[in-house]
């Protein structure tokens, strides 16, 4: 049997040719769907490194921890799936938010790390697979923010999407070194952070 030109699922349906409307309907919203599901795939890639539209640099790991030591700055991993919703609402509400932007430029150096990934990193003398640090570092939902001082040692890590407001307030506390005279409820009273 010739296949060529036909939908192997609707018996003689030749695609090409056929002049029922019905048949035309559905070629075109077979064909539209996937060009709709290609689209979405192409858009929601996100670029994982470099100077994103908001201003905010990403590096990837070496190099940003490399960076962080040279500038004397906090390090902030953006743990992440390519299929996470919440990470992806993180990029787009988050990471584009003027005080967060503000903050983490004056203050840190980005990292982005994929957490499903199975290239190879070196961190603190260690090589291992992105997925494997994610892991080591205790990461077990996404996305997960995790803090280090320049010399890449850690502060703490951050489960789950934060809204754009308060995590500037954290990285204002985490980057302005607050954490190490006080906890964050108590950062948090004072009336500078109201808002």
């Amino acid at each position: 049997m010739d296949l060529q030109g036909r939908l192997w699922f609707i018996p003689n349906y030749d695609i090409l040719g056929s002049e029922d409307p019905r048949m035309k309907l559905i070629t075109a919203l077979i064909a539209l769907a996937l060009v709709g599901y290609g689209a979405v795939l192409f858009i929601g890639e996100s670029k994982e490194f470099g100077v994103t539209e908001a201003g905010l640099e990403w590096m990837p790991l070496e190099q940003g921890v490399a960076a962080a030591k040279q500038k004397n700055k906090t390090i902030v991993v953006d743990v992440y799936t390519d299929w996470c919703g919440w990470c992806k609402k993180m990029d787009k509400e988050v990471y584009t938010h003027e005080g967060v932007v503000k903050i983490l430029n004056k203050e840190f150096v980005a990292i982005k790390l994929n957490a499903e990934s199975s290239n190879k990193v070196t961190f603190n003398g260690s090589t291992m697979s992105q997925s494997e640090l994610a892991r080591s570092l205790g990461v077990t939902g996404y996305p997960t923010t995790v803090f280090f001082t320049s010399d890449a040692r850690l502060i703490t890590t951050l489960p789950g999407y934060v809204a754009g407001e308060e995590f500037s307030h954290i990285l204002t506390f985490i980057g302005e070194e607050h954490y190490e005279k006080m906890s964050y409820e108590e950062f948090r009273k004072r009336p500078d952070t109201q808002n």
